[in-house]
């Protein structure tokens, strides 16, 4: 059974246009990561544990703040994927940009 290893979350641009975002990121609507980062910046995921599935499964990426959560996009990581080194997830809807990368595991 093939496993998603998360590695790190960076941002290129932020939603928002003063301060940090304050971002979660889900795999399979399960929160694994919550935190803040600007432009420039990336934080590890090293402390995720290997997440096991079937097929494919999926990442969500939302920014919380005092407007209705924005929702930064959804990207499905598929079992053809393993064995192919580390890879990135783009996350790129309301004028933010994010890349997650990952590695899926035999």
């Amino acid at each position: 059974m093939p496993e998603l290893q998360l590695i790190t979350i960076r941002c290129v641009e932020q939603e928002d246009y003063s301060g940090a975002d304050s971002l979660v990121l889900r795999v399979r609507d399960d929160s694994v990561w919550d935190g803040e980062l600007k432009e420039g910046e990336t934080a590890s995921l090293d402390h995720v544990n290997p997440i096991p599935f079937t097929d494919n499964v999926k990442l969500t990426l939302e920014e919380l703040d005092y407007d209705p959560d924005d929702d930064l996009g959804t990207v499905y990581v598929d079992e053809s994927e393993r064995g192919q080194g580390e890879r990135q997830a783009e996350f790129d809807r309301d004028d933010a940009t994010y890349f997650v990368e990952y590695e899926v595991l035999a």
